[in-house]
């Protein structure tokens, strides 16, 4: 499907998904405003009822009405003409019941009163925070571009149990519509995340069940479903539907821990041990403590209402994980003040919630919210005074562990004095030794890209363990493995040998930043390794070509084009993070020499400025050379390519490609496509002025096709052979002409550009 649509039907659907929920949800408000009166008849005879027992938290209760009470009318009725009576001997959806008690009649109308809030705080307030906390999870996945259907099912299991949530207030009142709901939902919830579970893993190629369970597990449910629709008049609903919710719950969970198993030694890892967690917590009590104990003795150890809170593990556990990247990478930065606000509320609400539950009497609303107000700000409080602690006393508590970006521009000023392999080499072990918290570090030299085996000599005995989890795993150039602080990073491969550093950590996980620093110190380390071995081999084959006859123009234009290599390249640093670098140099000398103390805001403004330096360096790295295509495969880098464009972009892309999987071509005949890809994206962005532009890539066999089309402004059809403005469509030409391909290229000024490539498969030419 073509990219555009298939993410425009992917938003659609989220989208009408949110619109269905949030409908339901305010369906199902409306109607819990009317209160539970949560009473149970028992007939005397003669046409008689009296009270047998009373809910808890039911309006008969708060009403001080007492067991043994005769009622007689129900909204002038006869007690046993009323519906709910009729169907299980309850009193439901009344205006106003007549009581006989002590010989006098009593008239109770059935409204809402203060001693009710026990049971609007269940039914009502906290199905509806749990319904945001869905909707905040919902807005989180909702910013990514990129269409991947685990994500349309993440959200849609949680818009489920938000329903549920929100029907169960209904479901007791003997409403029957919100009990269908309610049986569908409940049901289909754990079928849904399933389903989630096999398309997340599946993504990243680690799935270890079969696609048929799913089928089982939805036809688990839908039997259910079945059951509780056909038997509803003749037995109670909770002894259709709980045994079959615990059979599907128990599927679920028995292929979890056989998945921790299979990923043990996978990234993947801590991602399905966080959703282990996240549903486990929220469903065991469920499951231990009211449909056990109600399946086998008839009554549940804990009532419903309360068991209910855990759910909110479900959003907590799954915002934490988009939070710490063990879901989805996040696209967009969250602002101190709203993030604080979201775990601060959390944490208030749970604090309320203890407190509530132990009290012996029911508080009065304003009791509660005044707990959670000051709750709240005092929690908001310490995090901001925290943030400050931190600043003033990092020189003591950390050293000089966080000056990362010290390091990077030390790191990149020692680049442009030493030249030498061993140089290079030396001063990347002496940045990481002095910046990280490391007990032990190794550089060694392996003959391949995996794991050694646990009988590998040149590594200490500390090692053995994080060996024994990854042998044979493979290594990717800048990828971190390892944990519980054994790690190892490739830095560069050379003449057939990897280098990599191996290394354990005083703590035993490291933070974000670590990571992100030693992956940027990575990348620098090799591109400048691996400059330095190709200007070695341009250097050989120069002085190959001295010794023949009219070969001074190869040895002109081979110095020319490495300076113009080093001028783009020292162009790109000086005006892009080295420019950056500087005014935060001057900046951290100000307010050195400043007497008063630092604000908050200028210590944000220089955080953003460091993000934005990061993010400068990866691409300034990656431009020189896509390391996404060793690390995703060539399908994934293209892909990425196009987000990439469609973010940053007004033009509308359509991609279009029938490569699929891993692609079986050279390296160097995958990065002539990647690049030319590249290219036509960057002038699309820069130059066309296009609102549409087009892109096709065809596996034709023996050759590929590639076709480029937009509607921008065009060029004259002679000035792309020429040098100077379109000097990224002249090295089109010679990557084409690199690998005996042909071109066509179609434009007018005012009429857009059409390009046309061929390149035969094993048609690349021979290096002398």
């Amino acid at each position: 499907m073509n990219p555009s649509l298939e993410s425009f039907n992917y938003k659609t659907r989220i989208i009408m998904l949110v619109i269905i929920a949030t409908l339901l949800q305010g369906y199902f408000f409306i109607q819990n405003l009317e209160p539970f009166i949560g009473i149970e008849l028992n007939p005397t005879g003669g046409n008689q009822f009296e009270i047998e027992q009373l809910h808890r938290l039911g309006w008969g209760k708060a009403n001080n009405l007492i067991e043994g009470d005769r009622v007689v009318y129900i909204d002038g009725e006869p007690t046993g003409e009323h519906w709910s009576v009729i169907e299980q001997m309850r009193i439901e959806d009344a205006e106003e019941l007549l009581v006989r008690r002590s010989g006098r009649l009593i008239s109770f109308p059935v409204d809402y009163r203060s001693e009710l809030f026990t049971q609007y705080f269940f039914y009502l307030i906290l199905p509806l925070l749990f319904f945001i906390f869905i909707l905040i999870f919902t807005y989180f996945i909702f910013q990514r571009e990129d269409y991947q259907k685990s994500k349309l099912l993440i959200i849609t299991m949680g818009l489920m149990v938000s329903l549920a949530y929100s029907s169960t207030g209904l479901q007791i009142k003997m409403h029957d519509f919100a009990t269908s709901i309610l049986t569908v939902v409940f049901l289909l919830s754990p079928s849904v995340f399933y389903h989630f579970l096999y398309h997340f893993f599946k993504e990243r190629k680690k799935v270890w069940f079969r696609k048929g369970s799913i089928y089982l597990i939805y036809g688990l449910s839908i039997a259910g479903i079945y059951q509780a629709n056909t038997y509803a008049k003749e037995v109670r609903l909770d002894y259709v539907i709980l045994p079959i919710f615990v059979a599907i719950l128990a599927i679920v969970f028995f292929q979890m821990v056989r998945g921790l198993f299979y990923l043990k030694q996978h990234d993947s890892f801590d991602s399905l041990l966080g959703f282990i967690l996240a549903i486990g917590f929220a469903v065991a009590p469920f499951v231990t403590l009211y449909i056990i104990p109600f399946l086998l003795t008839g009554m549940a150890l804990m009532p419903f209402e309360y068991v209910n809170i855990f759910l909110f593990f479900i959003p907590f556990g799954f915002l934490y994980m988009i939070l710490s990247e063990q879901l989805y990478l996040l696209r967009f930065q969250i602002k101190k003040l709203p993030y604080y606000l979201i775990l601060s509320s959390a944490l208030a609400i749970s604090i309320t919630l203890v407190n509530f539950i132990l009290l012996d009497h029911s508080p009065e609303f304003s009791q509660l919210f005044s707990l959670f107000f000051y709750t709240l700000m005092v929690i908001i409080g310490l995090f901001f005074v925290k943030k400050q602690l931190d600043h003033y006393f990092r020189p003591q508590l950390f050293v000089s562990e966080e000056a990362y970006q010290a390091s990077l521009f030390r790191f990149s000023e020692i680049l442009r004095q030493k030249q030498s392999r061993k140089d290079i080499l030396q001063a990347f072990l002496r940045e990481v030794r002095e910046v990280l918290p490391l007990e032990h570090y190794k550089l060694i030299r392996l003959k391949d890209m995996l794991v050694p085996t646990v009988t590998y000599s040149e590594l200490p005995e500390r090692y053995t363990p994080f060996l024994r989890r990854y042998q044979h795993q493979r290594f990717f150039i800048g990828r971190l493995i390892g944990r519980h602080g054994l790690f190892a990073m490739p830095i560069n491969n050379y003449k057939a040998e990897l280098y990599i550093l191996f290394f354990q950590t005083e703590e035993n996980e490291l933070s974000k930043e670590q990571v992100d620093y030693l992956s940027s110190l990575v990348q620098f380390a090799n591109i400048a390794l691996e400059n330095r071995m190709r200007i070695d081999d341009l250097l050989d084959e120069l002085e190959m070509a001295k010794q023949s006859d009219n070969m001074e123009w190869l040895s002109r234009l081979l110095f020319h084009w490495s300076e113009n290599e080093r001028q783009r390249l020292a162009s790109d640093i000086h005006d892009t993070f080295l420019q950056d670098l500087i005014v935060m140099k001057r900046q951290l000398e100000r307010f050195s020499n400043q007497p008063t103390k630092i604000s908050s805001k200028e210590v944000n403004q220089l955080e953003e400025s460091v993000q934005d330096i990061i993010y400068e360096i990866r691409e300034t790295c990656r431009s020189l050379y896509p390391t996404i295509l060793d690390e995703v495969g060539f399908v994934e880098a293209i892909k990425e390519l196009t987000d990439k464009f469609s973010f940053q972009s007004n033009s509308k892309l359509t991609f279009e490609t029938n490569i699929r999987g891993e692609y079986q071509q050279t390296q160097a005949f995958q990065l002539t496509l990647y690049r030319i890809i590249q290219e036509w994206l960057s002038n699309a962005y820069k130059h066309a002025e296009a609102t549409r532009v087009t892109i096709r890539l065809r596996d034709l066999d023996d050759r590929v096709l590639m076709q480029y089309e937009d509607n921008g402004q065009g060029m004259k059809e002679t000035s792309w052979t020429e040098p100077g403005d379109q000097m990224g469509l002249l090295s089109i030409k010679e990557r084409v002409k690199s690998l005996n391909g042909t071109i066509k290229f179609n434009s007018e000024l005012g009429e857009g550009t059409r390009m046309e490539i061929v390149l035969p498969y094993h048609g690349e030419m021979e290096v002398m």
